[in-house]
C-alpha cells in the first residue's frame, strides 16, 4: 500500500518492484495534490480516492451515487492510465464505502451510525480506512469482510483526536462491529 505523500517516483519505483514479485499494489490517492504519472497508476492493482480525489482524477465532477456515471468515469480512468484491470476503493465519508472491480461490479458498505460513540476529529479517516482495507484484504481475500472491518476501523478512529494516533487496535474494530451488530 502507498500513498501519494511519497514522492511519486518513489512510488513507481515501489509499485514495479511489487508488481515484478506479483504482488498487488494500493495506491491511497490523498496527499499531494499535483497530477499522476501515468507509469505509476499502470503498476496499481487498486486505486482508492474519495469523493474529491476521483473528480480530481477525472478532471471533471462525478456523481459516485450514480452507478453508471461511476462506472463509465471508472473505465475512462483506466483508459487514460492505460491500466484496464485497475480496480477503484472509493471513500465516501459518512456515506460508506464502494468497491468497483475490474468488471464494473460494484459492492457498497454503508457507514455506521452508533449513537454511543461520538464524532471528534475526521482527521486521518481516509488512511485508515485504506490501511485496514489493506490488511485485512491481505489476510483474508475477503473484499465484504475487508470492506466491513475498513468502515468499523475508520468509524472508530474519527472518535478521536489525531491521525496516526486515533487509528484503532484490532480488538476495538471488533467492538465496533459488535456496536453495529455486525460480525466478520
Amino acid at each position: 500500500m502507498m500513498q501519494r505523500e511519497i514522492n511519486d517516483e518513489v512510488n513507481i519505483y515501489a509499485a514495479k518492484k511489487a508488481r515484478e514479485l506479483g504482488l498487488g499494489v494500493i495506491l491511497d490517492l490523498g496527499g499531494q495534490d499535483i497530477e499522476l504519472k501515468q507509469e505509476l497508476i499502470q503498476n496499481c492493482t487498486i486505486v482508492s480516492p474519495n469523493e474529491t480525489e476521483i473528480t480530481r482524477l477525472l478532471k471533471r465532477p462525478i456523481n459516485v451515487f450514480n452507478d453508471e456515471e461511476l462506472k463509465l468515469s471508472c473505465d475512462e480512468i483506466r483508459k487514460v492510465y492505460q491500466n484496464n484491470n485497475l480496480e477503484f476503493l472509493v471513500k465516501l465519508g459518512s456515506k460508506g464505502c464502494l468497491f468497483l472491480d475490474k468488471s464494473n461490479n460494484i459492492l457498497k458498505q454503508k457507514a455506521f451510525k452508533i449513537e454511543s460513540m461520538k464524532i471528534v476529529d475526521t482527521t486521518g479517516a481516509g488512511d485508515c480506512f485504506t490501511g485496514s482495507f489493506t490488511s485485512y484484504y491481505s489476510k483474508t481475500k475477503n473484499l465484504e469482510k475487508s470492506l466491513l472491518f475498513a468502515t468499523a476501523a475508520a468509524y472508530k478512529s474519527i472518535t478521536r483526536f489525531g491521525a496516526s494516533t486515533s487509528c484503532p487496535t484490532y480488538d476495538e474494530v471488533l467492538e465496533v462491529l459488535s456496536l453495529a451488530n455486525e460480525k466478520l
